[in-house]
This record gives C-alpha cells, structure tokens and sequence, in this order.
C-alpha cells in the first residue's frame, strides 16, 4: 500500500500529511531531526476531526522529548462510528483502518509500531483509544484517555459498547485491555450535559451524568477488575485544573500535554530531570 504526501502542514513545517487513498485515510506526521530511538506517540481526535489541532498541541513536546508523532484522522463520511470501532465505507474497521496507517507510518519512519504504542484520545478519541486497547491488548504499553463521553466497563453480560457482550467477531474484544497501564484525563469543570454527550436513563446510572463522574467510575471498575484479576491496579484518574471540555483549555489551564508526556514517555521526562 503506497501513501502519498500531500503537503507539509503550513502552521508547522516538520508535520508532514500522508494520504493512504484506498483506505479512505490520512495522518500527520512529525520525525524529530535527531530521532534515533523507538519513541512513537499515537493521537486520536474527537469528533469534531482536528486532527491538526492535535497534531500542533503535540509537536513542541513531541520534539522536545525525541518522540515521534502520529496523528490519524478518521473522517466523518468514512468512519462515521469510528470511536466504537465501526466498520466504515470502506469494509474496515477503524482499528483496521489505524493498524494500516501505523504500518505506512512504520515504513516511512523506520519506527515500531507493531508493539509498545503509546496511545492519547480525548473525548471521542478517548472512546477508540481504550477499545483499540482491547482488541489489541498486546500491541499497547501505556495510553492516555481524556474527556472520554462514556467507556466500555469490564462487565461481561453488558452488551458493547458499554461492556463486553458483543456478536461481532470482527472485534475479539480481549479483557486483558483493561490492565494496559492507563491515565485518565478529564477536566475538573468537565460537568456539561451537552448535544454530542451520550445519554440515556440506563447509561447514566451505570456511568453517571457527565464525563467527569464518568470518568471516576471509569477508574473504579478498572481498578476493581485488576485487583479481581490479582493484577496491581495501573489505573489512574488526574484531574485538569480549572479545564471544561476544549481541547485548549485543558492544555492552558490543566496542563494535558505536560500530564499526557510525563505519563506516556516517563524516560524522556527522566533524562531531563522534569518534575512531576
């Protein structure tokens, strides 16, 4: 499969966007100058699809640490359902759909992404990003969630995507994916009922009312099921100071990126001495 490039984004010269045509997808891609090592970040927009956003929130971080960055966009006309791992126009489903975007990425960066990814989502990247996880478990060493709008919860006789009951073999849904060492990110102000928030009497019972009380529950069951699992709970929840849910401003006033480094490359924070 042969992608070809586009263009270099003009807000930041070193991103450079892929397209991969017969798969209906395209990704940015940033390669630090003096990148030797197997340091790759991946990062999942929400669904309003700024993946450009993303890509520029990341890049100054990225650099600084020697990591490389990936930002895929899944297209509201190709993989309309792509945070719940929907099959799109295409006949892919989204994981299929990153799993051949990591491969191009792969080929072009000389970077490993058939193992040890390092995975970010908000909101409704959030959402593939801990399912991704649990289709393949094997594949991811540690991911950020934040702002996720609800979550699929280790309870096997709740039907996907709020629990593991599914008939879609395509998916394969592995529990192991709950004990990939996670953070969960979501801000303190992260309170909203809004238009694109889930909600329905059943879902706000089990998870609660809004992405904030969702995400604490979130961190309960996965750390109850890890501990069910005589695994040590590697499930943890930090709140964004004074952070609603936009992107930007969980960057400036709860630090996202700082928070989401630190978690997902803690060598690179390491070797610089940065504090926690």
């Amino acid at each position: 499969m042969i992608a070809r490039s586009i263009a270099a984004v003009s807000e930041a010269p070193e991103i450079m966007e892929y397209r991969l045509a017969d798969v209906g997808m395209r990704y940015l891609c940033l390669r630090p100058k003096n990148w030797s090592s197997e340091r790759t970040i991946v990062v999942i927009h929400g669904i309003s699809r700024n993946h450009r956003e993303h890509a520029n929130l990341f890049a100054d971080a990225c650099l600084a640490a020697n990591t490389a960055l990936i930002v895929p966009r899944f297209s509201n006309r190709g993989y309309r359902g792509y945070q719940r791992l929907r099959r799109g126009r295409r006949g892919l489903t989204s994981a299929e759909a990153l799993r051949l975007v990591l491969s191009d990425a792969q080929a072009r960066l000389g970077a490993n992404t058939t193992s040890g990814l390092r995975l970010f989502g908000f909101s409704g990247g959030a959402q593939f990003v801990h399912r991704f996880s649990l289709v393949h478990p094997d594949l991811v060493a540690r991911q950020v969630i934040t702002a996720a709008g609800y979550y699929t919860l280790p309870e096997q006789a709740t039907p996907y995507p709020y629990g593991l009951k599914s008939s879609n073999s395509s998916r394969n849904l592995d529990p192991r994916g709950f004990l990939v060492p996670t953070l969960v990110l979501v801000g303190e102000r992260d309170t909203e009922r809004d238009d694109d928030l889930r909600a329905n009497p059943d879902l706000d019972r089990l998870q609660g009312q809004h992405r904030l009380d969702r995400a604490r529950r979130y961190v309960l069951a996965i750390r109850g099921f890890a501990s069910r699992s005589t695994q040590t709970p590697c499930c943890s929840l930090q709140l964004l100071k004074e952070s609603d849910h936009q992107l930007a401003t969980c960057d400036e006033r709860g630090n996202l990126v700082a928070k989401t480094m630190r978690f997902l490359v803690p060598e690179a924070s390491t070797s610089r001495g940065d504090g926690q």
